[in-house]
C-alpha cells in the first residue's frame, strides 16, 4: 500500500508515523482540519476531483503551509 500510496499514516499536524499508530477503530481516528478544509473546498468547486488516489492529502498539506491554523 505504500508503494502505491494508498496509505498516508499522518496526524492532524501533518507529521508521518509508522503505519502501527494508525487505530484499529474508526471512531478513534482524529479529524484532520486541513483534510476536512481540502474537502470542503473540493465540494465547493475550488478544485475538481481527481483520479489521483487520495489527492486531498496533498491538498491539506498545501492548505497546512499556507493558512495559520488560527485562521480556520
Amino acid at each position: 500500500m505504500n508503494k502505491h500510496l494508498l496509505v498516508h499514516p499522518l496526524d492532524e499536524h501533518g507529521v508521518r508515523h509508522s503505519y502501527s499508530a494508525i487505530p484499529h477503530q474508526m471512531e478513534k481516528l482524529v479529524d484532520v482540519t486541513y483534510r476536512s478544509l481540502a474537502g470542503y473546498v473540493r465540494n465547493a468547486g475550488g478544485y475538481d476531483k481527481t483520479p489521483t488516489a487520495f489527492a486531498e492529502f496533498a491538498w491539506a498539506d498545501f492548505f497546512r503551509r499556507s493558512i495559520p491554523i488560527e485562521d480556520l
